[in-house]
């Protein structure tokens, strides 16, 4: 038994299509599956308890479960650039923690 899987069907080689005789389509996820992927993806890191997940899975409209970990994984850095130029304006060591995850 062969399995295979693509993101990208058309791309496949109709040589290639002609010895794969079943193809079953595994659809993009719905809005409700959306706002579940990211416990999954998200499961054994820190996060802020205040993040609206339906809302996010509300504008990812098309989205496939690696296309929203690529966006969770863009969203981690937001903190590192902006702790990193506040490091470079000159203001460590003054005042209150930079984050406050809990």
């Amino acid at each position: 038994m062969v399995l295979a899987a693509t993101n990208h069907p058309l791309d496949l080689d109709e040589a290639i299509l002609r010895r794969l005789p079943q193809v079953f389509e595994n659809g993009k996820p719905n809005r409700g599956d959306r706002a579940k992927i990211p416990k999954v993806i998200l499961k054994d890191e820190r996060t802020d308890d205040n993040i609206d997940f339906d809302h996010i899975a509300s504008l990812c409209e098309g989205s496939t479960g690696c296309d929203l970990l690529d966006v969770y994984k863009q969203a981690a850095y937001f903190p590192v650039r902006d702790f990193l130029q506040y490091e470079k304006n000159g203001n460590i060591g003054h005042g209150e923690p930079f984050c406050d995850m809990h």
